[in-house]
């Protein structure tokens, strides 16, 4: 299929390496955490990572499958693999070249679901573009497409100088494949709304919890850990391996949205356990499941919409600029107010 815009004129090329990032600068001792990048904490996003060996790759009969079955535009193919699925980072954060991170707008921004996606993409030194403008940008620059269906906002694909001669896409927690432009067309992600294009450089603000109220928040969890009746703990284990079932499935693991991830009969059964299961919903966080942060918020707000630890000494809510992050540095916050509370 040849695309009207960015058609492709040569084989699929592998990316360029990129540098790694610097190693952790030294803890805020202000704001319970340290900065993972920079001296000021302030980063500039990341651009695509060095690739694997073996990749691009074709893609396997399972996963023509699956792609084929919830994209029927798709020529699978033609599309090849460029990295393996991982809930590490999504389809967009992948658009800006950021593998470290779980985003997603409105969860990050509040308020109307495309007026997030403006603000992240601006923060992140994006301009809106037309399609007639997007049809005129060579592939030296950095051109995101961005989807909608009829209830918002779900995907973003990404074209440029380290994406090969083809459109690219992070699917959800799905594999990240090479497609035509238009070919993920379909009821999960809808269509194409509009283009941005790189034309500065973003900053994202990377935090992570400092080794000492790391080691903190091991041993409080052992022992809250102990505390949890052994009945309760069977179940919660049960009904949390139906939720990895349902969350593997290829419709939700291709979403974006964290939303999407917290349904099916396992979540419910998870939930219904209630404020016993609290220190299990925390193991499974701090072991790097940070969609079980609403887990948790749900078991302890107060109040609809607040995003807080309940205990004797409630942590406040968080600021705006707070939420503005990653779904892990939102875990990681999570697990920092309950580590100072009295829960």
């Amino acid at each position: 299929m040849i695309d009207p815009i960015r058609s492709p004129q040569f084989p699929l090329l592998n990316a360029p390496a990129r540098p790694q990032a610097p190693a952790p600068a030294p803890a805020n001792p202000t704001d319970g955490f340290s900065p993972s990048q920079g001296q000021s904490g302030v980063t500039k996003v990341q651009q695509q990572p060095p690739q694997d060996n073996g990749y691009p790759r074709p893609m396997t009969e399972a996963e023509k499958n699956d792609f084929k079955s919830w994209f029927p535009a798709l020529d699978v193919e033609t599309s090849q693999v460029t990295h393996e699925a991982t809930p590490q980072y999504n389809c967009i954060s992948w658009t800006t070249g950021n593998t470290k991170s779980w985003d997603w707008p409105p969860s990050m921004y509040g308020g109307d679901p495309k007026e997030a996606f403006v603000q992240y993409y601006t923060d992140r030194g994006f301009t809106p573009v037309s399609s007639e403008e997007a049809g005129a940008i060579g592939k030296d620059k950095e051109l995101v497409a961005y989807w909608e269906d009829p209830n918002g906002p779900t995907h973003g694909s990404v074209s440029g100088p380290s994406h090969g001669e083809r459109w690219e896409s992070k699917c959800g927690q799905a594999a990240q494949i090479t497609h035509g432009r238009d070919e993920l067309e379909s009821d999960v992600y809808g269509k194409i709304a509009g283009y941005w294009l790189k034309t500065g450089e973003g900053t994202k603000i990377v935090r992570e919890i400092p080794l000492e109220a790391q080691q903190r928040i091991d041993t409080k969890l052992a022992m809250r850990v102990l505390t949890v009746n052994p009945k309760v703990a069977r179940s919660f284990q049960e009904a949390y391996g139906e939720w990895q079932a349902e969350r593997s499935s290829p419709k939700m693991a291709m979403s974006s949205n964290p939303a999407d991830y917290l349904k099916g009969e396992g979540y419910e059964k998870m939930m219904a356990l209630g404020k016993d299961a609290l220190p299990l919903w925390m193991e499974k966080m701090r072991a790097g499941d940070f969609f079980c942060q609403y887990g948790v918020q749900q078991l302890t707000r107060p109040e609809e919409d607040a995003f807080q630890i309940k205990g004797p000494n409630p942590q406040p809510e968080l600021k705006p600029k707070e939420v503005r992050c990653s779904e892990q540095d939102k875990a990681n916050q999570v697990m920092v107010q309950w580590l100072e509370s009295q829960w």
